[in-house]
């Protein structure tokens, strides 16, 4: 893998600054200990980007699970306990970006690589019936699942960006998903704008 790869959304460039942005930081092996706190951080950040859209509750719906599948795949794979796992809510003015970063072992890295790859070479809806029929035939789910449940929406876009982290051995991930206002009726902003 090259010093660093980038995928998908991660490529674009975003409108402007964003009208309200909110980090958080989450430890790892604390989401591991209480699996629920994934879903309440997902709803927390949701909720306080919400009200800025004409449907603040359809909006808090849809930003809340592309946040928790973000916030547990993120935990599930972390590779450092001691390192944060870090999710960032960007909300601009067309567009509302979702950022969660991690790090990970190499060979989950090069695998979400070619998930992303994967989803965004492929027709979704096609590679969500074939990733189910195998999981089937496998007996287990694949995770990359989450993914492609994501990119099912027009309105969507994935990417992801993998680099060499700080501590020996693991990645850095930055998983990303742009989500257009206009795409999604649930995000359509305000008529004052508001942010």
């Amino acid at each position: 893998m090259p010093t660093e790869s980038t995928y998908g959304s991660c490529t674009a460039v975003l409108p402007g600054n964003p009208l309200a942005s909110v980090d958080v930081q989450v430890s790892a092996l604390d989401m591991m200990v209480h699996w629920g706190r994934c879903s309440l951080t997902a709803d927390f950040l949701a909720e306080f980007i919400a009200p800025s859209f004409a449907d603040s509750d359809g909006a808090r719906v849809e930003i809340s699970i592309i946040l928790d599948e973000l916030i547990e795949n993120a935990v599930k794979f972390c590779a450092s306990v001691e390192e944060p796992v870090v999710v960032t809510v960007d909300n601009f003015d067309s567009v509302i970006r979702v950022q969660v970063s991690n790090l990970c072992k190499k060979e989950h890295a090069d695998d979400l690589g070619a998930a992303i790859s994967e989803v965004l070479r492929n027709n979704p809806e096609e590679l969500f019936v074939r990733t189910v029929e195998f999981a089937a035939v496998e007996d287990e789910l694949s995770s990359r699942l989450g993914f492609i449940t994501l990119s099912m929406h027009d309105a969507v876009r994935l990417g992801a960006r993998i680099s060499k982290g700080s501590v020996d051995g693991l990645h850095s991930v930055t998983v990303q998903v742009v989500i257009e206002r206009d795409g999604m009726p649930a995000l359509a902003p305000t008529s004052d704008g508001a942010a």
